[in-house]
């Protein structure tokens, strides 16, 4: 249900995304047996105008579900979503929905999927608009569509509105999709890994567009990545994911340059480049998945794979603790915390010791 946004404050300053507390539970029966998966748990988001925030991690972390539920695709199990100020409706509150859509969008991963076969672009770009209320009529949707086209360099536009999917690259496709998303004139763009399907040549314009278009049109945006290097070039903050929680979150080049939890140095350490020779070059053999480290009884998730492992970390769940600058870290090496007789330098200095130097 919307609440009104307090008159003495200016909406211009107001967040374009503040999410707290979110949480995701699914439920699996089957056999007589009932547990529950915690996809998404106490997760905490904010994006000022203009501002992206990556939100980085492997597959099964969480990533993506925490998109839809800002989305509004699935609902939440717990916490609250506001979006300029207003809480996000309920996900059966249609007219609502309808209302929240014109302000949140989503650039999809797979830009095939996101595109009806069946329908040429000119469909896909005026069908929102005239859904949404954006324009009057199709002859001013038809106009805005040759517009959105040219903004999002598919020229010339006329030609590409009587196309079909399958008729373009991967490319031109992913920049319909953004065009489509910005038809319906958004404050908060969710870009779900938009360039992981596209070629490595392809995917350098399609950041530079989503860029380009958060900074001229004041869009907030989560940009969500497995990828730290690409996260680096498009967010001013990034969020490590991690089984479902962040574990940890600051202004892009400190996290990237001067990780502080071992997760993001294991992120950093895939990354192709010289300055980050040697950040994190060991794992135990047998590793451990997000999801089946999440639902872990205690404990770090991360502890099954951490090459800096304590006592503590097998027995408790590190807290988000707060460092210099505003960065947070969910990690027993960081707040001075009893650590069942292992300091937290020395089992960095013997971690380092064992591990040998990339190649």
């Amino acid at each position: 249900m919307s609440i009104d946004v307090n008159p003495v404050c200016d909406p211009a300053s107001l967040p374009v995304l503040e999410a707290e507390h979110l949480t995701k539970n699914f439920v699996r029966q089957g056999w007589g047996q009932k547990s529950v998966l915690t996809a998404v748990d106490d997760v905490h988001l904010r994006i000022a105008r203009g501002r992206t925030l990556a939100l980085v991690g492997e597959s099964g972390s969480g990533k993506t579900t925490t998109a839809w539920l800002v989305a509004r695709l699935m609902s939440a199990t717990k916490g609250t979503i506001r979006v300029l100020g207003q809480d996000a409706p309920r996900t059966s509150d249609r007219p609502g929905l309808r209302r929240y859509r014109q302000k949140v969008q989503v650039v999809f991963q797979d830009p095939f999927a996101a595109l009806n076969p069946v329908h040429d672009m000119k469909h896909h770009l005026i069908r929102p608009m005239l859904s949404l209320g954006v324009t009057r009529s199709a002859e001013e949707a038809t106009e805005r569509a040759l517009q959105l086209m040219e903004t999002v360099g598919l020229t010339p536009a006329r030609e590409f509105l009587g196309k079909m999917p399958h008729q373009l690259s991967g490319g031109q496709r992913q920049r319909v999709v953004i065009a489509r998303a910005l038809a319906a004139q958004p404050q908060l763009l969710l870009a779900d890994e938009p360039t992981s399907m596209l070629d490595v040549s392809m995917r350098m314009g399609i950041m530079n567009l989503l860029l380009d278009l958060a900074a001229e049109r004041g869009l907030g945006m989560l940009y969500i990545t497995h990828d730290l290097a690409g996260a680096r070039y498009v967010s001013d903050e990034i969020s490590v994911m991690y089984a479902g929680r962040v574990v940890e979150h600051g202004v892009t080049d400190e996290v990237v340059t001067d990780p502080a939890h071992p997760y993001t140095r294991l992120l950093l350490s895939s990354v192709f480049s010289p300055e980050h020779r040697g950040v994190l070059s060991t794992v135990p053999d047998k590793e451990t998945s997000a999801e089946q480290a999440g639902q872990a009884l205690g404990g770090c998730p991360f502890a099954p794979r951490c090459p800096h492992v304590m006592n503590i970390c097998r027995q408790a769940m590190p807290p988000l603790q707060k460092l210099e600058h505003g960065r947070e870290v969910r990690c027993f090496l960081h707040g001075g915390h009893d650590t069942g007789g292992t300091t937290p330098a020395a089992a960095v200095e013997t971690s380092s010791q064992q591990a040998p130097e990339n190649s």
